[in-house]
């Protein structure tokens, strides 16, 4: 399987139209490439007057056939923010097979200095040519770039769609892409009165859309095209919405992810936390590395991983807070184990990740990199960096401050459904919030409900210990990982650990003690310059402790909650050979409604919790997924009642 994929090889014609030799086409006419858009897919598809007529909480989504230079999204946008009512969002759906890099996407934009500004939010947020799926935000309007081939990627998606931008290349330059299969499934996406606009009238793609279930109608086209089509879907399918609220139990990254996700789309959400501040235990420590955790081999977790940091960094240079973020980059180091370069060396080449993002680096390179004396090379990841936790969950429960609610001191011991709605109760019986939607990001807590108990959730133990700088460690400029991590002093203090101690029982605290501090100094000794560690002891260091929560399979657990004795009836034939999994419909499988799970993140929380908090968002809002299905099944907290029936230990 190919994870990588190729950008957009780029040229320009005689004429100074830009070309793409791959297709044998044009991208657009550098004289009236605006005008053309405007006409073909704005004006073609009704929306100046559809935005107008769009309340608030509506949500118009619009899925492109081609990205190529993001010149449609640029006009959308604008015309969104000139036209469409608040408290209304705009989801815009784009797939690329070969996307523009960002340098040659800036070059482009700059035949269209009226749209500077919104270009300008477009390239800030653009992703480097990583296969799969990347969520953009822009205020009401969020685009999700789905790279890759379109014939994998649009059967995963499952959202209602209302406008059509079919915009590749022409269907005799990219025939692979005008299929019967993209007109099926714009037929399963479309609702009653879902339109569609395209600059060709080729007669496959005409009678494709009739037979998808679209009235189509052949226009006259833009400057000296003659033809183009616009069809409206005609088949009785209404369009769903969804409404209400959301509690989010949990302020730590997992919980403030969910409610920092739900709040962008703007839903009203309330956070409790039995704590008296956001950013408590396993997410209060001073710093926290941001790399992604890669796999040997090509699999749903490398995969899962790779789009967490990909859409973490974004976030974070979104919040644009300097205490928050610091990109020092970071150096993962083999140890001069030749198993360990081995298995990095499967590494680089099962990422989606380019070259620009992930490298190898021999012990010289990494020595120049990091600005001291390494005894062996690694991995290099330049965009990977530091993270103030605690301040990172505060900004995501803050960026919007109009519809998340955070109630400290509000310890859950109990929730129930009632006619559609969740009631979280306290000790005492008292209804601390209401909802029809509830996620449950508890860290350690995650089994404490009868719906969740299902789960075999582990309990690690973790202690970090606060190195004072000194003239040597001085100069490290990059966070050094290999059996432990080293990151560059904040304020005169190395934060670095960690220990990892497997805990037999259930458990909310664990104790600093001057055996973690040992453990630590001799693990980062192994891999780091003795003059580190002149003059320190343990018994005179100071630290941190807390519970860091994983399953088996060191994955977390994201998604819908199964109703797990349902589970365990509808599914008990994979224990006698009479299912199997592929089988298995999760999207019809028996779950708690409106109840979510956003947990188990071990160690890689600041990495990954956000995307998991954007997929629980995307779930409740009836948004497209920002994860495969194939990372979503590996994620989904039913798992463990199937492999559990596969084992026939039920």
């Amino acid at each position: 399987m190919n994870v990588k994929i190729e950008p957009a090889i780029l040229s320009y014609a005689a004429d100074g139209r830009l070309y793409s030799p791959a297709f044998d086409d044009v991208y657009f006419q550098p004289e009236d490439g605006v005008a053309e858009s405007s006409y073909v897919f704005l004006q073609h598809n009704n929306l100046e007057e559809r935005f107008k007529g769009l309340r608030a909480g509506d949500v118009f989504r619009i899925a492109e056939c081609g990205f190529g230079s993001g010149l449609n999204f640029l006009l959308t946008l604008d015309l969104w923010r000139r036209t469409a009512s608040k408290g209304a969002r705009l989801y815009y759906l784009s797939f690329e097979k070969h996307p523009v890099q960002k340098t040659d996407m800036k070059e482009i934009h700059a035949y269209w200095p009226d749209y500077a500004a919104v270009s300008q939010e477009l390239l800030t947020q653009y992703p480097a040519a990583v296969k799969g799926f990347h969520r953009l935000d822009f205020g009401s309007a969020q685009l999700q770039l789905c790279l890759g081939d379109i014939t994998e990627m649009l059967p995963q998606i499952k959202t209602q769609i209302d406008a059509w931008y079919l915009d590749g290349f022409a269907p005799a330059k990219n025939p692979a892409m005008w299929r019967e299969e993209l007109f099926r499934h714009m037929a399963r996406l479309s609702v009653q009165g879902s339109t569609v606009s395209t600059f060709t009238a080729a007669g496959t793609v005409k009678r494709g859309l009739q037979a998808a279930g679209f009235h189509v109608e052949k226009t006259r086209g833009y400057g000296k095209k003659r033809d183009m089509l616009t069809g409206t879907y005609q088949r009785d399918i209404p369009k769903t919405q969804t409404t209400g609220s959301a509690i989010v139990i949990g302020a730590g990254i997992a919980g403030a992810s969910c409610a920092y996700a739900l709040a962008a789309r703007g839903m009203p959400v309330t956070v409790l936390e039995k704590a008296g501040e956001a950013g408590n235990a396993a997410s209060g420590n001073p710093v926290g590395v941001v790399y992604p955790r890669l796999t040997a081999a090509v699999s749903a977790a490398g995969d899962f991983y790779t789009h967490a940091f990909c859409h973490t960094t974004r976030i974070l240079a979104r919040l644009e807070n300097e205490k928050l973020w610091r990109n020092s980059s970071v150096l993962m180091l083999d140890g001069g184990d030749a198993a360990a370069a081995k298995r990095y060396t499967g590494m680089v080449k099962s990422t989606a990740l380019p070259e620009e993002m992930l490298r190898p680096v021999d012990r010289k390179q990494a020595t120049e990199i990091a600005g001291i004396p390494l005894a062996s090379g690694g991995l290099y990841y330049p965009d990977a960096g530091l993270v103030a936790p605690r301040e990172f969950c505060t900004s995501l429960l803050e960026a919007f401050p109009a519809q998340v609610t955070l109630r400290s001191g509000a310890a859950a011991e109990k929730i129930m459904r009632q006619d559609g709605v969740w009631h979280v109760l306290d000790a005492a019986g008292e209804i601390l919030a209401e909802a029809e939607h509830l996620v449950l990001a508890t860290g350690p807590s995650l089994t404490g409900f009868s719906e969740t108990d299902f789960l075999p959730l582990r309990y690690v133990g973790g202690q970090i210990s606060y190195l004072p700088e000194n003239a040597a460690s001085r100069k490290l400029k990059a966070v050094i990982t290999q059996d432990g991590y080293f990151p560059p002093a904040v304020e005169g203090v190395h934060y670095t650990g960690a220990t990892f101690e497997k805990l037999r029982a259930k458990a909310e605290t664990h104790p600093v003690t001057e055996k973690g501090h040992r453990k630590n100094l001799t693990m980062l000794g192994g891999f780091l310059p003795a003059a580190f560690f002149d003059g320190v002891t343990p018994e005179d260091l100071q630290g941190r402790a807390g519970i860091r929560t994983s399953v088996p399979d060191h994955l977390p657990v994201v998604g819908k909650c199964p109703v797990a004795a349902q589970w365990l009836e509808d599914y008990a034939g994979l224990s006698y050979g009479q299912l199997t999994e592929k089988q298995i419909d999760l999207d019809k499988a028996e779950v708690h409604d409106g109840l979510y799970l956003c947990g188990a993140f071990g160690s890689h929380g600041m990495t990954s919790a956000p995307l998991a908090g954007e997929m629980i968002a995307a779930q409740i809002c009836g948004d497209p997924l920002p994860v495969s299905e194939k990372v979503a099944a590996a994620i989904h907290p039913g798992r463990f009642i199937l492999r559990a029936l596969k084992r026939n230990q039920s």
